[in-house]
């Protein structure tokens, strides 16, 4: 499903639905059910991207203090 079927669902239904970025590291569709339940949806490109992101070694380039214990 891409962005613009996402929202005419969320058009035809009077949902609240809204494309974010999260720190820029990734983006997601916040899709309203009732405007009251948030689900974050992705389109396949988007999932690609996010899904090679969290591979261990793209993720450590991303969060390098990820795991050390704070002194």
């Amino acid at each position: 499903m891409n962005q613009e079927e996402i929202e005419e669902i969320g058009k035809r239904e009077g949902w609240r639905v809204v494309k974010c970025s999260r720190d820029g590291v990734f983006d997601v569709i916040e899709f309203w059910l009732e405007n009251m339940v948030m689900l974050e949806l992705l389109t396949a490109e988007v999932a690609q991207h996010y899904q090679k992101l969290m591979e261990p070694n793209n993720l450590n380039q991303f969060l390098p203090d990820l795991g050390k214990k704070s002194s």
